[in-house]
């Protein structure tokens, strides 16, 4: 039916844009058999579309140029469609997946979702800024706890045995590579409502910036973080992130 006109293929661009969307991307983790539907529809559109494009290319010759063209077009456009679902979608699946050190994606509690699919926003745009080599890179969490989670931190620490790492990580002074700063905060004056604010900070380095160095050296530090991936399910009332990258303006790299 791509054939039939452009509002077909509208239709189609729209649904892969809605599979985007906070509420329909979690549904894809948490409603068992989704993941796994979407590769299979994503499938079968791909081979669809190889063999239409092998049809077009053995009778080009029946048709005119005009029509061509509109065949062509469409067939670039349901291409398209295809290359979002499985690239904007199910890829970003898997590495959010990967970098939550989770083995499937039903193991990502909602909580954890929220900030791993922030981080790899990040990341994915880290790599897209860096078109070329960048010799350092950094990047930093930050999220303040609902006061029920607040209370349980150490709790959760010492149940995961994270206790002692994570007060060796929240040590003063410059911030490095896994560092972690800790605070209390009040949330609502007029309600007295406290909590606590988290932030956890990652940097790699290197003396010759390889293309995409940064962002998987990241992403490794991450994945292996025990204590953010115990945190991270953690509910929370707010959440931020940002990332830097850059070259040594003085041809020197520190921590």
């Amino acid at each position: 039916r791509y054939l039939d006109g452009g509002g077909f293929l509208e239709e189609m661009e729209q649904s892969v844009r809605l599979l985007k969307t906070d509420e329909n991307f979690r549904r894809l983790f948490f409603v068992p058999g989704k993941i796994e539907q979407l590769s299979s529809i994503v499938e079968e559109m791909r081979d669809f579309l190889s063999q239409e494009e092998k049809i077009v290319e053995g009778k080009a010759g029946f048709f005119s140029t005009a029509k061509m063209e509109t065949i062509n077009s469409r067939l670039v456009t349901l291409r398209d469609i295809i290359w979002a679902a499985e690239r904007d979608v199910l890829w970003n699946v898997g590495r959010i997946v990967e970098l939550s050190g989770a083995v499937r994606a039903g193991e990502v509690s909602p909580q954890s979702l929220k900030k791993y699919k922030k981080l790899n926003f990040l990341l994915n745009s880290l790599d897209r800024l860096e078109v070329r080599g960048r010799d350092s890179a950094g990047l930093q969490i930050a999220f303040a706890l609902a006061e029920s989670a607040a209370d349980r931190i150490l709790d959760i620490l010492a149940e995961n045995g994270l206790t002692e790492e994570f007060a060796g990580r929240k040590r003063g002074g410059d911030l490095v590579n896994g560092s972690i700063s800790a605070s209390t905060v009040q949330h609502s004056r007029s309600a007295g409502e406290s909590g606590a604010f988290l932030s956890f900070s990652y940097k790699t380095s290197s003396i010759v910036g390889e293309l995409g160095l940064n962002g998987a050296n990241l992403r490794k530090i991450i994945r292996g973080d025990r204590v953010f991936q115990a945190l991270a399910e953690c509910e929370d009332v707010f959440d931020t992130a940002c990332l830097h990258t850059r070259w040594a303006s003085v041809g020197s790299i520190t921590e």
